[in-house]
């Protein structure tokens, strides 16, 4: 297998030949090491904030249907479950975007 490595080095993709490597990247038939840049602390809180509230992804969009829910005088059990689905997506995110060391 071969692969077109980006000339960061922060990612990579097969090709099948030399052929297919394009501009900014380079070729390689050896299987790349790719290292992830450790992200300071301001980048991790910015990008937990964003993944947080994301519409469609975030955990934010659980804990406003929980208090809509409690709002509107929904039952204690749906609000509950809103919650725990926020608090769950809400650690998935952190899991994403841990605190450097």
């Amino acid at each position: 297998m071969a692969y077109a490595i980006r000339n960061d080095g922060q990612s990579w993709r097969s090709v099948n030949s030399a052929d297919d490597v394009m501009e900014g990247e380079h070729y390689s038939a050896e299987t790349p090491e790719v290292v992830t840049p450790t992200l300071t602390r301001e980048q991790v809180e910015d990008s937990r904030l964003r993944a947080y509230a994301d519409p469609i992804t975030g955990s934010d969009r659980y804990f406003a249907e929980a208090a809509r829910i409690q709002a509107m005088g929904g039952t204690l059990e749906n609000v509950e479950v809103a919650r725990a689905a926020g608090a769950a997506r809400s650690a998935a995110i952190q899991a994403l975007y841990p605190w450097p060391e």
